[in-house]
């Protein structure tokens, strides 16, 4: 499975067209923690240029909100409710 997120993630920097898969970022609009998308999107300059972390990269929409309720759980259990972003920005050290 990493494999297969690593090479997707190669695509995606690549600039490779990426169908039916998601991702799951940090938000850059003011009030939002996460987004969802699709790496199709990428595609459009002003979606790429605004990229931020890449949290989760899922298969289908499914497994991208199995992503979102682990960092859900994992962010509460760290003390950190609703505080999805700081809790993210924690653990990867930003």
């Amino acid at each position: 499975m990493e494999k297969k997120k690593k090479r997707c993630m190669c695509c995606i920097e690549e600039g490779r067209r990426l169908n039916g898969i998601y991702l799951v970022t940090l938000s850059n609009r003011d009030g939002d923690q996460l987004e969802i998308m699709a790496a199709r999107e990428l595609y459009q300059p002003v979606l790429k240029d605004r990229l931020s972390l890449i949290v989760g990269l899922a298969a289908d929409y499914s497994e991208t909100m199995d992503i979102l309720y682990q960092i859900i759980d994992d962010a509460e259990a760290a003390g950190m409710r609703g505080r999805l972003r700081a809790f993210i920005e924690k653990q990867e050290g930003i």
